[in-house]
């Protein structure tokens, strides 16, 4: 599914604004307003015209969409309104079914040029509605009181109901970010560990190749797994003992399904440290949700006996460092894989380059954490909100990100919508001009830009009026040039004088100024010198004359 048009009518500093998120098609709304300024959607119209001479750089199934502009522009707001749903009218294109979705509050004319794709007006739901799809905010993992957070609860379905059908497709990482990773290490171990586990694709900067086990933890882990089996006949006799349920029970034990469900609940009981579960909840979900999906539940806790025998043989192995080949076979079962991830301290390390991961910078991290992230939801969501990731990663990373995403996202059967909002042109150089959003307060004023950015070299992106309208110079530093230049032209200046200016001029870096500047001083010392001579020629013509004046007196 990729996003094609907004149209926002008042949202906080942006009014009346369409934004085309595709480069694909030519989208125009033509908006008519009553007497009361009010908008009539009925006679409004929107035109989309599919462009001939479109030309896609990035692989068939990926678009990127950049949202830039300086800060308070209102980039950030565009991904609100598209996470709270406050948008006049969207587009979307559903590129299988060749299909357009129109989610509107209103009955806005569509008008379709050139275009051989059909149009259906339909709720969302029908649209967008997946199982395993729901939003995932991402700063949700990072927060300001440094709470740890459950990725597992974060994923799980039922604690995102409450949120709009157009969610089901997206995922927002925010800027929000507080990161210090000491404090939900565990919390972060599934995304990472399933990254590096699972993805074929090489970072260049670091690949662990063991993981080293913390010999406590794995102690604990293997206590809390044995504690399973004989926490099972405990549960059972506590069904047993709920009247209401008995017959529901031995309709369970008759169709041999009791056994796999209070595995699975002894398994909860056991591992939900902060959020016991209350009996009578869990029974409701057995009846309703539980059972529904049996056979899954049926896959996953039949292994649980071999799971704890290959933990046992991980916790076994010698000096605790396991290679990654072999984590992979023993980590076959994404439940285990789990129990390792969340419960397990794992360090990641890098032989190679003699790294470990809790060595990297925090912005080596952060790129990696969003990468793990990105991977981890490929099967979720479609539509990815990346908003102003450069704020935590340094630019030599954050130039190789969109690269990086790419790889994750080619040749995945999906399609998938990458909108990045920024304020730096740092990676504006892998997208097209086509595929950017220019905002200048609250305004879409990409038909005024005139600069070409795909390919373009980051000096000539900085140096740009859209980026820089004052120059790239600091004010502090334009600021002291400034009262030199007034020192120069002879007017008020906090300089006094030349040894001053001259000490100033010495520490511009741009060359152009300060030879400029040190001409106009070495004029003024010229200046100063030819007065100075001046005034000696003068000062000897008067002693000559005073001579004179002497004589001519003396005479008479």
């Amino acid at each position: 599914m990729e996003l094609v048009y907004l149209w926002i009518e008042d949202y906080k500093n942006i009014k009346r604004q369409g934004f085309t998120f595709s480069p694909r098609f030519k989208c125009e709304f033509k908006p008519q307003y009553d007497e009361n300024d009010n908008l009539i959607a009925e006679k409004s119209e929107l035109i989309i015209e599919e462009k001939k001479d479109y030309i896609n750089i990035f692989p068939d199934n990926i678009n990127v969409t950049a949202i830039v502009g300086k800060n308070g522009a209102g980039k950030s707001s565009v991904f609100e309104i598209l996470k709270y749903q406050n948008y006049t009218f969207l587009i979307l294109y559903d590129t299988k079914k060749n299909f357009f979705y129109i989610d509107k509050k209103n009955n806005i004319k569509i008008i379709l040029k050139n275009v051989s794709k059909k149009i259906e007006n339909k709720n969302l739901s029908n649209v967008f509605f997946s199982h395993s799809s729901d939003i995932l905010d991402i700063s949700l993992f990072f927060n300001s009181n440094n709470s740890i957070y459950n990725v597992s609860d974060i994923l799980t379905k039922d604690n995102f109901e409450y949120f709009s059908p157009l969610h089901k497709q997206m995922l927002l990482v925010t800027n929000g970010i507080t990161f210090n990773f000491r404090n939900f290490y565990k919390s972060v171990n599934s995304l990472l560990l399933k990254y590096f586990l699972t993805n074929k694709i090489k970072n260049y900067f670091f690949n662990p190749n063991i993981f080293y086990l913390d010999n406590y933890d794995v102690t604990y882990i293997i206590y809390r797994l044995s504690n399973i089996l004989s926490y099972y006949s405990d549960i059972t006799n506590e069904l047993l003992k709920i009247n209401e349920n008995n017959i529901f029970y031995n309709e369970l034990k008759e169709n041999k399904k009791i056994d796999y469900v209070i595995y699975l609940y002894c398994f909860l009981k056991q591992f939900k440290i902060d959020n016991e579960i209350n009996d009578d909840i869990f029974l409701y979900s057995l009846k309703n949700k539980i059972l529904p999906e049996f056979n899954y539940l049926q896959r996953k806790c039949s292994s649980l006996k071999e799971i704890i025998n290959k933990i046992l043989i991980v916790y076994n192995s010698k000096d605790k460092k396991i290679e990654i080949d072999l984590m992979k076979k023993i980590l076959n079962d994404n439940l285990l894989q789990d129990i390792f991830s969340e419960l397990i301290s794992i360090e990641l390390i890098d032989t190679k380059y003699n790294k470990n991961y809790i060595d990297l910078s925090s912005g080596e991290k952060n790129f990696l954490l969003i990468l793990s992230i990105i991977f981890d939801a490929l099967d979720k969501f479609n539509l990815f909100l990346l908003d102003e990731l450069e704020n935590f990663i340094h630019p030599n990373l954050i130039k190789n990100l969109i690269n990086e995403i790419l790889k994750l996202l080619h040749n995945k059967k999906n399609f998938y919508h990458l909108i990045l909002s920024t304020h730096s042109p740092f990676i504006l150089s892998d997208i097209p001009k086509e595929n950017i959003i220019f905002m200048k307060d609250g305004k879409n004023v990409s038909n005024e830009v005139d600069i070409e950015t795909f390919g373009a070299n980051i000096h000539t992106l900085l140096t740009h009026g859209f980026f820089m309208e004052d120059g790239l110079m600091g004010e502090y530093a334009k600021s002291q040039i400034d009262e030199v230049i007034k020192y120069l032209n002879h007017d008020d200046s906090k300089i006094k004088s030349d040894d001053e200016a001259q000490k100033l001029i010495n520490i511009i870096g741009e060359p152009i100024i300060r030879k400029q500047l040190q001409r106009m001083l070495d004029s003024k010392r010229l200046n100063k010198i030819d007065k100075i001579d001046k005034i000696d020629e003068l000062e000897k013509e008067i002693e000559l004359l005073k001579a004179r004046i002497e004589i001519l007196r003396k005479k008479s």
